[in-house]
């Protein structure tokens, strides 16, 4: 906000709520936000459990970064919770979730195992997969088209998910390939896991100007707690 608009909207509010005290349960004020620092902020008082709250607001942030009301999603790392899966996201550097669950465009992906983020890759692209009369479809939903390494890849992960029950095959699922996972160990010190998935704005944290490699960002990363930033 202008700050002509901001010292203007003060001297209202104060006169509004010096009129109105009486009946006013709580005096108004006025925080002057980004919708950046807005995420943030209800991202730290909400509780990690409340999973409608938390579906409300990644409805949200989806939406901010869709529609660029919260810039360069590139610098931006989101965590998301790899349990079983992990060591084959690993091997096979990649991650996947059901098309259907939402996906908002940004430039790393966390592993999120044990409280800690184990890893991060910078993502290339994303790939919806699904059996289609019988064989398996691939089709490139950003970035370039498949490359058969890819493909091989993505068909390791589904017969790998067979054992454990997953049906990656006539369920539509999306597949985020990254360029490489690199294992750190970035830990959420306070009490509750996250349930679902989490961003972090790289550049804020560390103050970089231009993103470095990423084998560079884990190294940065390890060792410290969310907390610290």
């Amino acid at each position: 906000m202008k700050p002509q608009l901001f010292d203007e909207l003060a001297v209202e509010l104060k006169k509004y709520n010096s009129e109105n005290a009486t009946r006013l349960i709580h005096l108004l004020k006025h925080v002057n936000l980004t919708f950046e620092q807005f995420v943030a902020a209800m991202e730290d008082i909400v509780d990690d459990r409340d999973t409608e709250i938390i579906a409300v607001l990644d409805d949200f942030k989806k939406y901010c970064f869709d529609e660029k009301l919260i810039p360069d999603g590139y610098k931006w790392m989101r965590a998301i919770v790899a349990g079983t899966t992990f060591q084959d996201n690993m091997d096979l550097d990649l991650f996947y979730d059901q098309e259907s669950r939402k996906f908002s465009e940004h430039g790393y992906i966390g592993l999120y195992k044990d409280k800690s983020i184990r890893a991060i890759g910078k993502l290339k692209k994303t790939i919806i997969t699904v059996e289609n009369n019988g064989s398996m479809t691939y089709r490139a939903e950003s970035g370039a088209e498949p490359t058969a390494d890819e493909i091989e890849r993505i068909n390791e992960a589904i017969r790998r998910a067979d054992h454990y029950g997953y049906n990656l095959r006539t369920i539509s699922h999306r597949y985020f390939i990254v360029e490489k996972f690199y294992p750190m160990d970035f830990r959420k010190s306070s009490k509750n896991p996250i349930q679902k998935s989490k961003f972090f704005n790289l550049a804020d944290m560390f103050g970089y100007k231009t993103m470095p490699n990423t084998d560079v960002i884990a190294n940065d990363l390890n060792g410290r707690t969310w907390e610290e930033f």
